[in-house]
């Protein structure tokens, strides 16, 4: 068996749960990549014929689970199977069940390829068999150092090589790779002494390929690269089931999904749908008709960046490229809104993919492919369906994570990489990057060498501007083309700055008299108890103002559910003609999609000013052909002062970017300035640093997941009064799983110091229940700490 049995299968899926099948499964996934080998191997620029890449990729696959055949794995896959299915397999009485595995079957695996026999049997294929090798022993991203070699206990390990479906599993070397009829024996037993020179005479194999390949670039492209399609493969193997994929067989639904690509017509229809009877503008078509792979484009807020990605690939798809178009945004918000805004209603197959989304009713399920491995904090739920659904799609609206996380093992970027080498990408907002993540973008660029990338920024600072054409330098001496938004809509006076001492009456009573206007307030502040408490002040001032308006609160504290809820009230509030008010945190610098008439910010870093500012008199018309504010005025800024720093009191990057925005008002408060006045400053403010990224995906025997960003300050969590809930859910809807229903419910909050008091719930997967008597919950202003006493006298606990 390659996996446990715990549904009722088709004889054809129970076939493909055994370890010969599954083996075949993954050899036939990988001989469907033959179809687009080409194009990997010129994204990548590998050293490899596209039929070599292929080879590896099937040897791979073929070997990489031979060690499931000890007992030890064999007890465990058994034991969590139901006894009623395994009979069906031939299986009256499972093992008696291991507790713990003496060596992971990966590494047996590779133990039993390099053995004598087998290794004289493998001879033809010599040349790639220790780049296969390395992608056996990494496929469950489990190699972070030197103690995995490590005999778990000692043992005496029964290993089952002549039983009948193992012979099945050689003849599948004869069938496709052309090896002898006459089958290697191996060995049917090891003892401590052996395991542990086999694994030591492994290590040292190991060692040595390492000390060759570390600092060749081009070698650790092509053993990343088979790593990826070798994990690609094994879940096209594993999940694919025939329940899964409707009507369509195994290698018809890859062959499908592969050949899922934009095209000519959905770009012109996006480009017709967006410009009705307008044309593109002229920077427009200078990015869209540009000869350099990488284009940079630098342009304001609302001055229409995001219709380039459409026309530039229409122009390349007319010379026949063909790609699967990857839109990368920083957060989920922006993510949706991109996809609501040109996607949803305009590609038949496009996908919406980031972490909060259920899985669709064909690919249920896949969250258990790896099962009998848990892995305790990183839990696959979901990754291994969404993956496969980014095969399958043309336009994928995603945030970066989702593409560079491929560079730090990530799964989903690894379970989708024979997606991700086919996309064209378009990276947006990239001047909202943190350090980490803009670094990790560089290496992305370098090491795609040959993918079409859009980039486009609201500003360039030198520093980022000098690291991609250094990174790009190193490419045959590639350049970007850098094309700038119209002049005339940068030019134009936007915003009046204000800097005003305190949060008080001033604030209060220009907030009033926008809204008598019929103007529309944002109000942006730095810490969630503060949007909290100010919506709570804002909805009685309202009322002694006698406005009618309901104000909005909206922050990153709000369940899942609600949390749509509320952005698409305040969207839909700030999109109509009526007065509105709403308070936020750091949520709207990026995630919405609304102009403003009047906005009052807590002081921030430059940029984090400078994307709120984004906000305010957003939209430009072109009238008599002139471009013109659709407020036809000038709009007030407010930004005032707090007596703290936080949450920008730790970084000294922070620090350095709130003197930067004192500077700003020093300077300007009190005038009338543009997009461009707000770039120049920024660029010559220089606050930028560039990151140094280590790339774990380049490696050789370690392979393990790296971090994009820093570990951040919140956890996701269900409260503890909606358990319940979640579970009567699933009654009511038994096609529901708990770990499914549970994602509506998650909410974000602060790490607490005794975290460990919040258990976890298992059928919940990753989510730990947090304690009412920390954290109450109402559907006004979200999730607050109990420590906060005006908010629990207020709303106390409504969930």
């Amino acid at each position: 068996m390659a996996k446990s049995i715990t549904e009722d299968y088709s004889e054809t899926d129970l076939w493909a749960m055994r370890l010969p099948g599954h083996l075949e499964q993954g050899i036939l996934a990988a001989k469907e990549l033959e179809a687009i080998a080409p194009i990997i191997c010129d994204v990548l620029q590998l050293d490899y014929t596209p039929s070599e890449l292929i080879t590896a990729v099937k040897l791979a696959i073929w070997l990489h689970d031979w060690g499931k055949v000890n007992i030890d794995f064999l007890s465990l896959v058994e034991n969590k199977s139901k006894k009623s299915l395994l009979k069906k397999l031939g299986i009256d009485e499972p093992f008696t069940c291991t507790k713990k595995q003496a060596i992971r079957h990966e590494l047996l695996s590779c133990i039993l390829v390099r053995s004598p026999k087998v290794r004289q049997w493998l001879e033809p294929h010599a040349k790639i068999l220790p780049v296969a090798l390395l992608a056996v022993l990494g496929h469950h991203l489990k190699v972070k150092d030197s103690s995995y070699f490590n005999l778990e206990i000692a043992i005496t390990l029964k290993v089952f090589t002549q039983a009948e479906d193992f012979k099945q599993v050689l003849q599948l070397g004869v069938k496709h790779f052309g090896l002898s009829e006459t089958l290697p024996k191996l060995p049917q037993e090891y003892n401590e002494e052996q395991l542990k020179r086999g694994i030591q005479q492994f290590k040292e194999w190991a060692n040595e390929v390492a000390g060759k390949c570390n600092h060749d670039f081009d070698k650790l492209r092509k053993i990343a690269t088979v790593k990826a399609l070798t994990m690609a493969c094994d879940l096209a193997a594993s999940a694919l089931l025939e329940k899964h994929r409707g009507n369509r067989n195994y290698t018809q639904w890859i062959r499908e999904a592969l050949n899922e690509t934009m095209t000519v017509e959905i770009c012109q229809a996006v480009i017709e749908s967006k410009l009705g009877d307008r044309k593109l503008l002229d920077f427009q078509k200078d990015a869209a008709k540009s000869k350099a792979r990488v284009v940079i484009v630098v342009a304001g807020c609302g001055a229409g960046k995001s219709l380039i990605a459409y026309a530039r690939l229409n122009e390349l798809a007319i010379k026949g490229l063909k790609a699967k178009l990857f839109f990368c945004y920083p957060t989920t918000s922006t993510t949706t809104q991109g996809f609501i805004d040109y996607a949803a209603n305009q590609v038949e197959n496009a996908l919406l993919e980031h972490s909060r989304k259920w899985v669709d009713e064909q690919l249920r399920g896949f969250s258990e492919i790896y099962d009998d491995e848990p892995e305790g904090e990183e839990e696959r739920f979901q990754t291994c369906a969404e993956a496969l659904r980014i095969w399958h799609s043309q336009l994928i609206y995603c945030t970066a994570h989702t593409v560079l996380g491929l560079l730090q093992n990530y799964r989903k970027g690894l379970y989708g990489f024979p997606a991700i080498v086919q996309g064209f990408f378009v990276f947006d907002e990239i001047h909202a990057y943190p350090p980490e993540l803009f670094g990790t973008l560089l290496e992305f660029v370098r090491i795609f060498r040959h993918s079409q990338m859009v980039l486009m920024t609201a500003s360039l600072p030198p520093s980022r501007k000098e690291a991609l054409e250094a990174v790009l330098a190193k490419n045959d001496g590639e350049k970007p083309e850098i094309i700038y938004g119209p002049s005339e809509i940068e030019k134009l006076k936007r915003y009046r700055l204000q800097a005003v001492s305190n949060e008080g009456e001033e604030l209060w009573k220009k907030a009033i008299a926008e809204l008598k206007q019929g103007g529309k307030v944002l109000w942006v502040t730095n810490e969630v108890y503060d949007c909290q408490r100010l919506y709570t002040e804002a909805k009685q001032r309202l009322i002694n103002a006698g406005l009618t308006i309901t104000p909005i609160c909206f922050h990153a504290r709000f369940r899942y559910q609600d949390s749509i809820h509320q952005q698409d009230e305040l969207v839909q509030a700030f999109r109509n003609d009526k007065p509105a008010f709403a308070v936020t945190t750091q949520i709207a610098e990026m995630s919405l999609d609304i102009s403003c008439t009047l906005l009052i910010s807590a002081l921030a870093p430059l940029w984090a000013l400078v994307q709120r500012l984004g906000r305010l008199n957003r939209w430009v018309e072109v009238i008599d052909n002139k471009y013109k504010l659709k407020t036809g005025r000038v709009c007030d800024a407010l930004i005032y002062q707090r007596d703290t720093l936080r949450p920008y009191h730790k970084r000294q990057e922070d620090i350095n970017g709130i003197e930067a925005s004192k500077k700003l008002l020093e300077q300007y408060s009190g005038q009338e300035i543009n997009q461009k006045l707000l770039t120049e400053f920024m660029e010559q403010m220089e606050l930028d640093k560039i990151e140094s990224v280590a790339v774990t995906w380049l490696q050789t025997w370690l392979t393990q997941q790296g971090e994009l960003m820093p570990p951040g300050y919140t956890i996701q969590v269900i409260l503890e009064s909606d358990v319940t809930k979640i579970f009567q859910a699933v009654k009511d809807n038994p096609n529901v799983k708990p770990s499914q229903e549970a994602q509506k419910w998650a909410v974000s909050v602060r790490i607490p110091k005794n975290l460990e008091r919040w258990k976890r719930q298992k059928t919940f997967k990753f989510y730990r229940v947090a304690l009412t008597e920390d954290i109450h919950y109402h559907l006004e202003i979200g999730a607050y700490e109990t420590c906060h006493q005006d908010l629990v006298n207020i709303y106390s606990h409504q969930s």
